[in-house]
């Protein structure tokens, strides 16, 4: 069957240009809308692409991926006026044609939306027949329009499409029977049974005079329980009220409902950037949409850009049914963007004005939960337990939780007993068994009926490896090493990087005697790697070459802080992150770990775990860092040489100086010139950064608008130095150029204050391209008193300690 996305467009569109030449961009905006991009910051690449468009108004680039950023961050205005630009001068390009056909529709130019259509500037099989239908509509030909609309049900795959935005049509001019007479039809006749199709038929019935069905029909619907719209419905249909036909009202609504029905199909198949251009589609043509809101927002969350997230789920007004689901998205936002008090601010206030709502208070308790505040988890918990009905199926999920809470509070008697519930209401299921049989084992209590307990997850989950290893330690714990042994090396084959896995691996072994399969398992099942933070201690910003990177002459060292990799043989190449910053942290194509090894052995396969404990986009190096340590793990696992600096480079300009920690290096050109530092005094480094990302890209920009590329290389280097405060005097004859740029983006003046206030600090300066700053003191128990002091005032910031020797 053919992909239902072709149906409608392809996911990377594709950008011809048949106009004049264009100049070279600029080349400082180009690369920081290139870096912003990569990272799905609309509002970022936007600012930088529409700079470079000063100087280049026809690239056929810089176009497209301005009129993608804009249309992302629900700027339509804009958006409008570049896709019309596009058009004007001769650029074809799919999303230009289909942000011009929703700027045409938005103005109810239905003639241009026909003239589009016969220019072949097409958008996809699907939203080409339905926008040429509701144009008909628009246009007031009904006979035409149901043709059309005709034409789509007779396409292949395209049957349920067609139907449904017949029905909606023919409902918006008033015809009731028909829009009912094709929405009742049987799935077998192509009428899918969804979401959208039932809240529209109950609005239809109304206006029939058919109240009691609308009823029926929303109770009936499947997964309608608790959803605050079907519920609202409800009650007004219950009350006697006629409900106006307002899901579609005309045809710009019908437009709306075409890309959202688009975005709704295709949500979890195609990219969520190309997902979101057709929800925001809806949201532009109809902007109290709710769920074309809601949907723009998740989809936000998706990409990483929680605080976008935050703001388009805040569009949904108070008195709208579906502000309780869109609060609840936006508290999740928030607490994944780190801002966690904020967010439980959110759903506290939802509970005072809604009531006690079990959504937002279990919502509530796994927010505390996941921050480890077991206490105030399980009390959220308990009242979400409250507003259920005793025999409510959907308890055990609260149940089971707050059992965890217990157990983690030292509270077995009631984690027991909630765990137990929870299995009454859902028997068999996996995770409660494996949780309360395990706990059982590491109690020694009931280890016959832990076993069983245990053997049914296991049974249920065959191929997950904490479950086995649950397994094979409680027949450990009863002395049936034989029996244990089969099961333990299956869950270290499915889980090789677990930890306690492991431990439990070796336990085993050594109890059926297997000691030395034991030590030869541990070596050549994986190899492993730090990627230590890379600081610079002066960076001299000295020009920049024509394709438009910068020159530099940097000193840099490797504290011993850093994060941490383990490389393990597989068939195919995957990466898992890990750690506590690993939110956030990419795991396809876009992780430098992934290229790296890609670089080094092409076609080659490995199990890569990234355990992440530098903070990302704070001028440490942290991806640099990982790359450079994946290239030297994976050398071993494979048995390859590793590349040269030149082609390590081709990762980024700190990939090669970060191949050579922990030495300390000069790095000149655009990183790819090293040679070793001078012998340094041994000292011990602090390093404190806002939790505030600064965009490289975006730094380097900020530079070359205030004329600041071209400075004085660092001046040389004596052959050594006699202890930390003599390094420190010549320190202070070196700078980081990028220090005031990065300024505008994190505090680092605050930061650099902070560090600097500290006793015994012998400097403090910013790192890289910030916003990590760090601070040289003569020993670790300075450094150590100095990181304990900032915590103190600052406990949101990340601050660590290394040596450098």
């Amino acid at each position: 069957m053919k992909s239902i996305r072709s149906f409608f467009a392809t996911s990377a569109l594709a950008v011809a240009a048949s106009g004049p030449a264009y100049a070279e961009p600029d080349a400082g905006a180009y690369l920081a809308a290139r870096m912003a991009i990569m990272d799905y910051d609309f509002a970022l690449s936007a600012a930088y692409l529409d700079r470079a468009l000063i100087d280049d108004p026809q690239n056929p680039v810089l176009l497209e991926e301005a009129l993608r950023a804009h249309f992302a961050l629900g700027e339509f205005d804009q958006a409008y006026g570049l896709a019309d630009r596009m058009i004007a001068i001769g650029i074809d390009s799919q999303t230009a044609n289909f942000i011009a056909m929703v700027h045409a529709a938005h103005t109810g130019n239905w003639q241009r939306i026909f003239v589009l259509l016969e220019q072949g500037q097409s958008v996809g099989p699907l939203v080409d027949g339905l926008a040429q239908a509701w144009s008909f509509v628009g246009r007031g030909r009904m006979t035409r329009a149901v043709q059309s609309f005709d034409e789509v049900i007779d396409s292949p795959g395209l049957r349920a499409f067609g139907l449904y935005h017949k029905a909606l049509a023919l409902a918006s001019v008033g015809d009731f029977e028909g829009a009912d007479a094709i929405l009742s039809l049987p799935p077998e006749q192509g009428m899918q049974r969804t979401h959208r199709a039932a809240l529209a038929r109950a609005e239809i019935f109304s206006q029939l005079g058919k109240n009691d069905a609308a009823i029926s029909l929303l109770e009936d619907f499947s997964g309608s329980a608790g959803d605050p719209v079907f519920l609202d419905k409800i009650a007004r249909l219950r009350s006697g009220e006629v409900l106006r036909f307002e899901f579609v009202s005309g045809p710009v609504e019908g437009m709306a409902e075409v890309f959202f029905s688009v975005a709704a199909a295709i949500e979890g198949d195609a990219d969520d950037d190309y997902t979101l251009l057709y929800s925001r589609a809806a949201e532009a043509l109809n902007p109290t949409h709710s769920e074309a809101i809601i949907l723009s927002a998740r989809l936000l969350e998706a990409l990483g850009r929680f605080d976008q997230a935050n703001e388009t789920y805040a569009k949904i007004a108070r008195d709208d049914p579906i502000y309780f689901k869109a609060e609840l998205g936006r508290a999740a936002a928030l607490d994944s963007a780190g801002r966690t008090d904020t967010a439980i601010e959110v759903l506290n206030a939802l509970i005072r004005n809604s009531g006690e709502m079990p959504d937002a208070l279990a919502s509530l308790g796994d927010m505390l939960r996941r921050n480890s505040d077991w206490a105030a988890a399980n009390a959220a918990y308990t009242r979400a337990l409250a507003t259920y009905g005793p025999s409510d199926p959907s308890r055990w999920i609260v149940l089971y939780t707050r059992g965890i809470t217990s157990e983690r509070m030292g509270n077995w008697a009631d984690a027991e007993a909630d765990f137990r519930a929870a299995l009454e209401l859902q028997p068999g299921h996996p995770s409660i068994l494996n949780y309360l049989g395990y706990s059982l084992v590491e109690r020694r209590e009931k280890l016959d009926e832990a076993l069983d307990m245990i053997a049914r997850a296991v049974e249920a989950q065959p191929d997950s490896g904490a479950i086995v290893d649950s397994l094979a330690w409680v027949l450990y714990r009863l002395g049936r090493y034989d029996e244990a042994i089969v099961h333990m090396v299956r869950a270290a084959e499915l889980e090789p990087l677990d930890p306690i896995i492991s431990d439990h691996l070796g336990d085993v072994l050594w109890a059926v005697g297997r000691e030395a399969e034991a030590r030869l398992r541990c070596r050549v099942m994986s190899v492993e790697a730090f990627a230590p933070a890379k600081v610079n201690l002066t960076l001299h910003v000295t020009g920049r070459r024509a394709d438009g990177y910068h020159l530099l002459d940097s000193l840099v060292v490797f504290p011993d802080v850093g994060d941490r990799l383990r490389f393990v043989p597989a068939d195919t190449l995957s990466l898992e992150v890990r750690g506590p910053l690993a939110e956030g942290v990419p795991t396809d194509g876009r992780n430098l770990c992934l290229r790296a090894a890609q670089l080094l052995g092409t076609g080659k396969g490995a199990r890569i775990t990234l355990e992440k404990h530098l903070p990302h986009g704070a001028g440490i190096g942290g991806g640099s860092a990982d790359a450079a340590a994946t290239l030297r793990g994976l050398s071993v696992l494979w048995g390859l040489p590793l590349p040269t600096a030149d082609k390590a480079a081709a990762l980024g300009a700190d990939v090669p100086v970060c191949l050579a920690a922990p030495k300390a290096m000069v790095m000149r050109g655009i990183g790819e010139v090293l040679r070793p530092a001078p012998a340094l005094p041994a000292f011990t480094m602090l390093l404190v950064n806002p939790r505030v990302e600064t965009p490289t890209g975006a730094i380097f920009a900020a530079l070359a608008s205030r004329g600041g590329i071209e400075n004085p290389p660092m001046p040389e280097m004596p052959a050594g130095f006699a202890d930390l405060a003599e390094f420190a005097v010549w320190l202070r004859l070196t700078r980081n150029d990028l220090e005031q740029a990065a300024s505008d983006f994190a505090p680092i003046s605050e930061v650099k204050s902070a560090i600097e206030a500290q006793p015994d600090c012998a400097l403090a300066r910013m790192s890289g391209s910030g916003s990590t700053c760090f601070g040289l003191f003569a020993s670790a128990e300075l450094a150590e008193a100095a990181a304990a002091a900032i915590r103190r005032v600052h406990p949101d910031w990340w601050v660590s300690v290394g040596s450098v020797s």
